[in-house]
């Protein structure tokens, strides 16, 4: 059995020695699938819930996605209003995203604002243009400034991406303690 040529990666049933041959390498190399130890679930065709996030702003919108698991979210980047909707449309494909997740602003004192009245406006835009996405409505109240401490030597396009990624990952932990399982929607 000579050569150098690459034979494939073979998927196995648990407990049991698969071979796979690299290239450039003229021995074999084993490995054990063991139970519990699945390959990755879109190579089984599962799909994963994976959420976006959105800090709506006057003049940006700070996009960020939810880690694999669920537990915290990374900010991705920031796009100006006008272009949001159809980068959103972009990423629902592109990472098939199952919820879109929106900061909706309330002032300390729980009063609603103009930027609020915007950004549900934004908020049905969303529902109208993607019916099959859940889209829920989160409060955002402080996560500029978590998201400036976090850092401080970000411009304010990242500040946007920040936002939104503080909103998702404080919705995820509220989703993950509270006893309702299923997300509650805006409407």
């Amino acid at each position: 059995m000579g050569g150098t040529g690459n034979l494939g990666t073979f998927e196995g049933a648990p407990g049991r020695r698969v071979r796979r041959r690299f290239p450039l390498e003229d021995s074999y190399r084993y490995r054990r699938v063991r139970p519990g130890k699945n390959p990755h679930p879109r190579t089984l065709g599962i799909t994963l819930p994976r959420f976006l996030g959105i800090d709506a702003g006057r003049k940006r919108v700070g996009l960020a996605l939810s880690d694999p698991t669920l537990t915290y979210a990374l900010p991705l980047e920031s796009v100006s209003a006008k272009e949001s909707v159809n980068r959103i449309a972009q990423l629902l494909q592109e990472e098939a995203i199952t919820h879109i997740v929106i900061g909706l602003p309330t002032s300390l004192d729980g009063s609603s604002g103009p930027q609020r009245k915007r950004t549900e406006k934004f908020l049905r835009l969303l529902e109208r243009c993607f019916p099959e996405i859940p889209v829920i409505a989160f409060d955002e109240r402080m996560t500029s400034r978590a998201a400036d401490a976090l850092s401080p030597y970000s411009r304010s396009t990242n500040r946007d991406a920040g936002a939104a990624a503080v909103i998702l990952t404080d919705y995820l932990r509220s989703r993950k303690h509270s006893s309702s399982p299923a997300p509650s929607h805006h409407g």
